[in-house]
């Protein structure tokens, strides 16, 4: 809404807009109309990325459950839960304590959404998918997915991703 007053005659903003997790909900666009066309956003996951065989999994459950594609927190919620499920597998005897020290030993997570690890202030280190609005549809345009204290980055080119060192 904000987006569609700012653009609007009443402020007449011609700006390019930025948004974060949240903006992949299913009724943005019908909400913003053209007023967000061109906009970009981040997110956690898109259902066009780079997927593993596991975010493909859940893909189709997810669709096979609620005949629509998954959002970023769709997908969030399902790797959290998994990521809790599997530290308290590896513990011995599931205290809080030794749960939170298996889920911040947690690396290279590839569930719906990648994780790489967490970092001293339990903040999670994971993968980042740039979109736009192009067209009254989400595009994916950029996947960055952290290993090793770096990045890959793959760019969205000729209908597909493609690894950064791959192109020219």
């Amino acid at each position: 809404m904000a987006v569609k007053r700012a653009k609007s005659t009443d402020f007449n903003i011609s700006a390019t807009f930025l948004g974060g997790d949240g903006w992949d909900r299913p009724d943005l666009i019908d909400i913003g109309g053209m007023a967000v066309e061109g906009s970009f956003f981040t997110n956690h996951f898109s259902p066009e990325g780079q997927l593993s065989e596991s975010a493909h999994q859940f893909v189709d459950a997810y669709i096979g459950r609620y005949s629509h594609l998954p959002n970023g927190p769709a997908a969030l919620g399902n790797g959290a839960v998994t990521i809790v499920i599997e530290a308290m597998r590896r513990t011995i005897d599931n205290d809080p304590d030794s749960i939170r020290d298996q889920i911040m030993a947690t690396r290279d997570y590839n569930g719906a959404t990648h994780l790489s690890h967490f970092d001293e202030n339990r903040h999670a280190i994971k993968s980042l998918v740039v979109n736009t609005v192009k067209m009254e549809k989400y595009n994916s345009i950029n996947f960055w997915h952290p290993v090793n204290n770096g990045l890959h980055v793959f760019r969205w080119r000729q209908n597909r991703f493609i690894y950064e060192s791959d192109l020219e």
